[in-house]
């Protein structure tokens, strides 16, 4: 799927926009605070009700508005779809419809519009926190395995069951353990099915950096490793039983597949983000970014959504090169911004959309008129 169109209401800075979009690439123009890494968090949030700048969606709203909605024409060949979010500070502010179906699900939203998205951060996220490498490997895992979206929900809610007991630990007192052990079989079982379509991605990730690396790296091909969350060597089961004295005194479960982790190494297994220069930590992110694309394309065999945020600042000329020609062979719909349409050797010139975040339409109009109206 790719995005045909996007309708703004009260989102950020816009008030009522419209924007149409090239299905292959888009350069979005702008002087800075035009709107247009705005318009890359609308599309993110379309697909994953979530922003990439902000833990809170609140934060969306425009300045003295309640909600905010984006609607949107999502297309593969001739088949299209219109998509309704609506974000507010009530719950009955809040919305999710594709095709006027409200029983919609974001899950469903979300595997039809993979979403990827890249700016001058990322290579912090992957250095920083286990969190962030985690969403890395459940993001490629919800993509090829149609069964891991289910298995790691079903494990997250034993796990939440588990750390609630654990919480209560003085008032159970000696019931505590018969009332864990409901909860040991399906918590091992949901974690090992996760793990095992961890490792069987991280296999895939790595044979992928081992075909993509020299269009980026004359140095030796690095590698990712994986932890799974507990010692590797000991069952899970083991890991459980060894550590609930802690779990009791800690309040909640220290170890399983919510404690695993990736390891970005160098070829002669150096932590590679503590190894590498800043340029080459960029592009090894955009690599790493990049097969997500591949793994989409590959499993789904469907269009995947890249979204690059001022890639003329984040990267040396020399590095662009090597993005800009690795994309221009890549299957998807990219959307790039810039502060000059000249950027890129002019290579995208006649695909600008020149974006200023002002209302482009009368504010007495509904957004449910106005998207009927628009997207029609």
């Amino acid at each position: 799927m790719v995005v045909a169109q996007v309708l703004l209401h009260q989102f950020r800075h816009f008030a009522y926009s419209h924007f149409n979009f090239n299905l292959e690439t888009n350069l979005l123009v702008g002087r800075n605070g035009s709107g247009k890494t705005s318009i890359l968090e609308a599309v993110y949030f379309l697909a994953y009700a979530k922003s990439f700048r902000s833990r809170y969606a609140n934060a969306l709203i425009a300045h003295q508005s309640s909600r905010f909605q984006i609607d949107a024409k999502i297309q593969m060949d001739e088949q299209s779809h219109v998509v309704q979010t609506a974000y507010g500070n009530h719950k009955t502010d809040c919305l999710l419809k594709m095709d006027h179906d409200s029983s919609t699900k974001q899950s469903d939203i979300a595997k039809m519009l993979p979403v990827v998205f890249i700016d001058t951060s990322t290579h912090r996220e992957f250095s920083q926190t286990p969190k962030n490498r985690r969403d890395y490997l459940n993001w490629c895992c919800f993509y090829t395995d149609s069964d891991y979206h289910q298995n790691l929900s079903k494990y997250q809610r034993v796990l939440q069951q588990r750390n609630q007991l654990l919480k209560q630990a003085k008032m159970l007192g000696p019931s505590l353990r018969s009332q864990l052990s409901t909860w040991t079989e399906p918590l091992v079982y949901y974690a090992h099915r996760v793990d095992e379509s961890r490792r069987h991605i991280i296999q895939s990730l790595n044979e992928k950096i081992t075909t993509q690396w020299p269009q980026f790296f004359s140095l030796q091909i690095a590698r990712l490793d994986y932890h799974p969350g507990w010692k590797p060597e000991h069952p899970y089961a083991d890991c459980l039983e060894k550590s609930l004295t802690q779990d009791i005194q800690y309040g909640y479960t220290q170890c399983g597949p919510h404690r695993a982790d990736l390891l970005c190494m160098t070829y002669d297994g150096a932590p590679l983000f503590g190894t590498f220069s800043q340029g080459q930590q960029k592009l090894f992110s955009y690599l790493l970014r990049f097969i997500q694309l591949d793994l989409v394309a590959q499993s789904n065999r469907q269009h995947s959504v890249l979204l690059i945020d001022d890639l003329a600042a984040e990267l040396d000329i020399i590095n662009q090169e090597k993005i800009l020609d690795y994309l221009s062979g890549v299957r998807c719909q990219q959307f790039i911004t810039a502060l000059s349409a000249q950027v890129f050797d002019k290579k995208f010139s006649n695909q600008a959309i020149f974006v200023d975040a002002q209302p482009t339409h009368a504010d007495a109009v509904s957004p449910a008129v106005y998207a009927a109206e628009t997207l029609a």
